[in-house]
């Protein structure tokens, strides 16, 4: 059983050739096979997870070559935004992955904390701001440099304060970066990434 890919509709299908029988929508049979499986979510959430790793390494000069060749443009200044842009996109794709491994409606949403809260994830009040930082940069800082809205701006700078807290700006700078790297990164992934294992069987993880 299979859910139409039209959001107006989402019935379930029985077959995924030909159109849906509710709405005609055409159903393409391998974009409706990998939304189904939890497989293909974790694996493009390891592929993401796998580049913002290489990001944060480029960020703090530990990447040689690569690393000196990049240094003749201006990028290595701006990753930071990409790198969290990364982080939670791998984020939403296990918490995706979880949904449907458990055969739930997948929403078409970036709210990560949101997602948390559908798949039962307990969350911290710094691992709930962390989420909501994440998903601004999803939906615009890791790819914009303004969004749509003038609340979504604003929202941004409150969330920046939050986890910055006061003090001189080099504290800030350095709590920030504590909330936000790599490590604090990997616990939260690491935690979503075993909760979707205990939901697919051993074998078919292995393939």
């Amino acid at each position: 059983m299979y859910k139409c890919p039209n959001p107006r509709c989402s019935k379930d299908i029985e077959e995924i050739f030909g159109c849906c029988p509710w709405c005609g929508r055409p159903i393409d049979p391998l974009m409706a096979l990998r939304k189904g499986s939890p497989l293909w979510w974790q694996g493009h959430s390891d592929a993401l997870r796998a580049s913002a790793g290489i990001l944060w390494a480029y960020r703090n000069g530990e990447l040689g070559r690569i690393g000196n060749q990049c240094e003749r443009g201006y990028g290595a200044r701006f990753t930071k935004p990409v790198y969290l842009m990364l982080c939670g996109m791998s984020l939403e794709m296990l918490f995706k992955g979880i949904l449907a491994a458990r055969t739930q409606k997948i929403p078409n949403t970036h709210m990560l904390l949101d997602l948390a809260r559908q798949v039962g994830m307990v969350t911290e009040a710094s691992t709930a701001t962390y989420l909501k930082m994440l998903t601004h940069s999803i939906r615009w800082t890791g790819r914009y440099p303004v969004p749509n809205t003038m609340e979504e701006w604003l929202s941004e700078g409150d969330i920046k304060a939050e986890i910055a807290g006061s003090g001189t700006f080099a504290e800030q700078v350095g709590r920030t970066d504590a909330a936000t790297g790599w490590t604090a990164f990997d616990q939260v992934w690491i935690e979503l990434n075993d909760m979707l294992c205990r939901e697919v069987p051993d074998w078919e993880l292995r393939g």
